[in-house]
């Protein structure tokens, strides 16, 4: 039961990496379009300088300039929370891997003991199965062999 828990866990963690991931991919197009924003921004204040209006266009290019940077800032910020909540995500993968491998390796040990008690079982009485060793329930047990 504890292993589906934890494979379903992984499973909810991995969604939430890759949507993680996609939101990282679009903050970072965002970022990348704000950044040419401010060059596209100027090439038309180069356009327009001949106009007489220029003074105003220039202002409003300025504040346009100003808009894109805040939004620029305000991106960077949620792309740093983004990736601290990915790093999160990952340990916890990592984590919940581990305990899997953990649980797999523990059941597989299970099955060896049994299987090791049963060939034990098998053998001649007067031999103490493995000369030394002896299986338990949940570890194996030294004991001194019978001379």
């Amino acid at each position: 039961m504890t292993m589906r828990r934890h494979r379903q866990s992984l499973g909810y963690s991995k969604e939430d990496l890759n949507r993680l991931n996609k939101a990282i991919q679009w903050l970072t197009v965002d970022v990348n379009r704000a950044e040419s924003q401010p060059c596209e921004l100027e090439g038309a204040l180069q356009e327009e300088g001949a106009s007489g209006s220029v003074k105003g266009k220039l202002s409003w290019l300025e504040a346009a300039l100003q808009r894109a940077r805040q939004a620029m800032v305000r991106q960077l910020r949620e792309y740093q929370e983004l990736m601290v909540i990915k790093l999160g995500l990952d340990f916890e993968i990592a984590t919940y891997r581990k305990l899997l491998e953990g649980e797999e390796r523990r059941v597989s040990l299970r099955g060896e003991a049994e299987s090791l008690t049963t060939l034990c079982s098998a053998l001649d009485s007067d031999l103490t199965c493995l000369p030394g060793l002896a299986w338990g329930p949940d570890r194996l047990l030294l004991f001194r062999s019978r001379l």
